[in-house]
């Protein structure tokens, strides 16, 4: 079982790819069954990737992915007889930490020192792209002027998100309404602490779903054609393509949503519906599944095997 997660691209790198190719591979030779579950397939720019990766996926014994791109892909490339699916992220059903545990973090951070409106960043790039590190500032000074909010820069992928918010606040004027969340939680946990915020600023995929999660108001940033269709599934578009060349346009796309929260949280509402019934459509189709393999049954034949054993080795040692 592989998944979930954006696995099945070669835009981090080549090898990555083949790492996790080769894991299905060794499902095939070893006569496993392999599903793949809650997947996003791409981007694929090597020449040769999308064969690589259609080719695997036809010799999987179910395929459920997270969203409308993955899933034609699979289509056009498996037998019209596989049994591929649609499903949305599974991160949309995550429940968050315990209400105290969240409390605890957000004062622990000093984030009730920031102010309200509290809007969370998170942010990611090259640390070496400094136009764009000096326009994120640029774009965090002017929101914090403007809409008299505090921002809290938090990083999703420890270390590479948190050396990049640090590099980035290193630039902010007015540290006084900005500061960087260091600490490293579990998915839960973020979960909590995204609904804490008012609004959230997000290239990362998992802020957004979690902000969609906990019905908070999202301006996307859009890295990767899957931010914007995770946009798309509530009618918006990204605010803003990386790599940034100036902050005016992110400013402007975070004044209007402050403006417009309320039109957006509504559609986030109502976009959620439709997402976590996928999601839940999905974990479904996995247990029907496996109910077609009576596991149960494999189960307790292993359980009668481990019994026998034990049974003959108290018998010779008897």
């Amino acid at each position: 079982l592989q998944g979930g997660g954006g696995l099945l691209q070669d835009v981090t790198s080549s090898r990555s790819l083949a790492y996790y190719l080769s894991i299905q591979l060794a499902g095939f030779i070893t006569g496993r069954r392999v599903i793949i579950f809650g997947q996003g397939i791409g981007p694929l720019e090597g020449e040769l990737s999308p064969w690589f990766v259609g080719g695997f996926l036809s010799h999987c014994d179910l395929v459920i992915v997270r969203d409308f791109k993955s899933y034609a892909f699979a289509q056009s490339r498996m037998p019209i007889t596989a049994d591929v699916r649609l499903m949305a992220d599974p991160a949309l059903l995550l429940e968050p930490a315990d209400q105290d545990r969240v409390d605890d973090i957000f004062l622990q951070e000093n984030l009730d020192l920031l102010g309200k409106p509290l809007f969370a960043c998170t942010l990611k790039g090259p640390l070496k792209d400094r136009r764009q590190i000096t326009s994120l500032a640029r774009a965090i000074d002017i929101a914090c002027d403007t809409l008299d909010c505090g921002i809290a820069l938090l990083p999703f992928h420890h270390p590479s998100d948190l050396e990049y918010a640090e590099a980035i606040h290193a630039l902010v004027k007015d540290k006084e309404y900005c500061s960087v969340v260091k600490g490293k939680y579990s998915p839960s946990e973020m979960l909590g602490l995204i609904g804490k915020f008012d609004l959230v600023v997000g290239m990362r995929l998992h802020s957004l779903i979690f902000a969609a999660n906990r019905a908070v108001p999202f301006v996307p940033v859009s890295y990767d054609p899957k931010i914007d269709e995770f946009a798309g599934e509530f009618g918006m578009k990204p605010a803003v393509h990386t790599p940034l060349i100036g902050p005016e346009r992110l400013v402007e796309a975070i004044e209007d949503a402050w403006e417009f929260r309320g039109r957006i949280k509504t559609r986030i509402t109502e976009g959620m519906t439709k997402l976590a019934k996928r999601a839940s459509d999905g974990f479904e189709g996995l247990g029907e599944y496996f109910d077609r393999l009576n596991l149960w049954k494999l189960g307790m034949l292993r359980e009668m095997k481990d019994r026998s054993r034990r049974k003959g080795k108290r018998t010779s040692e008897n």
